[in-house]
């Protein structure tokens, strides 16, 4: 529900790349939350997103994450670092 609330600010800070602002926003919001949003957004973006978190954060938010979500997350990292 609460992800519901919020995605409207991620969505317009997304779109215009704001990546600032929506670091600074991600700070605010429970591991749960985040985990929740990065279901719903693209798998490039939600690669993004994630390393917009700080490390603790982003550890919390893996955990919370269905295996399936944290698998394709870890397959767009290899990917961008093979691109790299």
């Amino acid at each position: 529900m609460f992800v519901q609330l919020i995605k409207p600010e991620f969505d317009e800070l997304i779109a215009n790349k704001d990546w600032v602002a929506l670091k600074e926003v991600l700070n605010d919001v429970p591991a749960a939350d985040i985990a929740d949003l990065l279901l719903e957004l693209e798998g490039d973006i939600s690669v993004v997103v994630f390393r917009l978190l700080k490390k603790p954060i982003a550890a919390d938010v893996f955990a919370e994450l269905p295996s399936t979500k944290g698998v394709e997350l870890l397959e767009l990292f290899s990917k961008q670092q093979l691109s790299d």
